[in-house]
């Protein structure tokens, strides 16, 4: 009998440890889940998928985050609820999406981590203004990270204008209307950084909305894949400053520096610093990835990177007038390039970073150009056939059949997309530029790719002058 009670409350010690504020929804619970929760985040996820993986443990702390609230967390396992998966879109994992009163309201593309999802979640209990009085807003400005309150006369336009932009932008902030014609404005209570910023500007919508949005991010923190998102949608440059986190010594000195620097620069670009679990990151902006700590700025609008000289020491006075000059356009791009080869002679020509607008946009050249990383197994496959392409244009001196290695050299010019390798861009001879280019799409046969490379030449091309697939050469043994 002592054997019993001892499993049963065991086993009940357990149910308890595992229990989840999570809901599981299936097809079979979905409508009448829906039914009885008025606002809800549902995560579509799969077993095996990575990102739903490192999420599970901070939805889970939102979900027991939000116990009490009038909003509730749940997910669903795509790959066996396909057909719920297919009704809302669902292409991949793991997709966040936010239900109201039975109806689809939007994706979440917010941080996921469990604060930011719990409070994204409790902003969306609250209506989109909350009236205050003068009493009451030392109380409501402390109540989130970032608290926007409005001073304005009800039935002006300046509060239409606020309450539109409150509507526009209830998912970022928590907003406070006081109903006053007294020391009207807009005022941001930035608790993260234990600052508060006045809005000096014009009281519409576009311009209160951008304030709010260049100012709503911490004036430094900590950027990872999580948050990333957040300050890319900023549209401002990012400063990036590589570190040991776990070098306390170091990550405070970098605070001390930096931090100055960013409110200086607060409302034209955002600071953040980095780990050096991802130094790559700093490779690809110009650094050596050798020094640490180290500091770059990248302009997320054009893809170009500025790298601080790493010889020189991280200082206020020396980071301040290197930001200054990025965002006047003092201080040229780093650009990474490898040398320019001496011999360029093969069927297909090597293009690096320093010759770039040289071959690529040369007037008198219909270019073909393979963006390629040397890792890349599709590359790998498209070589021989690229190679062959070459041979066959190698009589024809208007067409130039090339290739970049996209990963040790930058593209030196903006406009040009590339996000995944290989990536085949076709440049017309003539004095169209970037604007001209034509990427791509079709199989990677040689057939298909001299095709597209004759139909897309601005030059006059003699199709019967292009040779036929080279055979691969066969030796026999004497």
């Amino acid at each position: 009998m002592k054997l019993n009670i001892v499993l049963v409350t065991l086993a009940a010690a357990l149910a308890l440890a595992t229990a989840s504020n999570v809901i599981d929804l299936t097809e079979a619970n979905f409508e009448a889940t829906m039914a009885e929760k008025p606002l809800m985040m549902v995560e579509f996820f799969a077993p095996w998928c990575g990102h739903c993986k490192r999420l599970a443990p901070e939805y889970e702390q939102a979900a027991d985050a939000l116990e009490g609230v009038d909003a509730w967390l749940a997910k669903v396992d795509a790959t066996e609820e396909a057909d719920l998966a297919n009704r809302f879109g669902v292409r991949g994992y793991p997709t966040l999406i936010v239900f109201r009163n039975g109806e689809e309201a939007g994706k979440y593309e917010g941080a996921r981590e469990a604060k930011a999802i719990a409070d994204y979640m409790v902003r969306q209990t609250l209506p989109a203004v909350t009236e205050l009085t003068a009493d009451g807003v030392a109380e409501f400005a402390a109540s989130s990270d970032v608290v926007v309150i409005g001073t304005f006369a009800a039935g002006s336009d300046e509060a239409a204008a606020f309450t539109e932009v409150a509507s526009d932008l209830r998912d970022d902030f928590v907003f406070g209307l006081v109903d006053s014609a007294e020391n009207t404005g807009v005022v941001m209570y930035k608790n993260v950084d234990d600052d508060v910023l006045t809005y000096d500007g014009e009281l519409e919508t576009v311009a209160i909305g951008s304030f709010l949005i260049s100012n709503k991010l911490p004036l430094f923190d900590e950027v990872g894949p999580t948050n990333y998102r957040s300050y890319v949608d900023t549209g401002l440059p990012m400063g990036m400053v590589f570190v040991d986190v776990a070098d306390a010594d170091s990550l405070d000195a970098m605070k001390a520096v930096f931090r100055p620097v960013a409110a200086q620069f607060a409302g034209s670009a955002v600071f953040v610093y980095v780990d050096t679990k991802y130094i790559q990151q700093a490779m690809k902006m110009g650094l050596s990835g050798d020094v640490i700590p180290s500091f770059a700025m990248e302009n997320l609008e054009t893809g170009m990177h500025y790298a601080f000289d790493e010889s020189a020491a991280l200082e206020a006075d020396a980071v301040t007038a290197f930001v200054a000059g990025v965002l006047s356009g003092e201080i040229a791009p780093t650009i990474k390039s490898e040398p320019i080869p001496e011999s360029n002679d093969g069927p297909v020509t090597v293009v690096v970073a320093d010759s770039f607008e040289d071959i690529v946009l040369a007037e008198d050249k219909d270019v073909l150009v393979e963006f390629y990383a040397p890792w890349c197994g599709h590359c790998k496959s498209l070589a021989p056939t690229y190679e062959k392409l070459g041979e066959a244009f190698a009589s024809v001196d208007s067409v130039v059949i090339a290739k970049m290695d996209a990963t040790a050299n930058d593209i030196p010019v903006n406009g040009i997309d590339v996000r995944g390798f290989p990536t085949l861009i076709f440049f017309p001879a003539g004095n169209g530029g970037v604007d001209a280019q034509i990427k791509y799409e079709g199989a990677r046969e040689f057939d298909d790719l001299k095709e597209f490379v004759l139909a897309s030449a601005a030059s006059d091309v003699d199709a019967d002058a292009v040779d036929a697939a080279p055979a691969d050469n066969v030796h026999e043994d004497l």
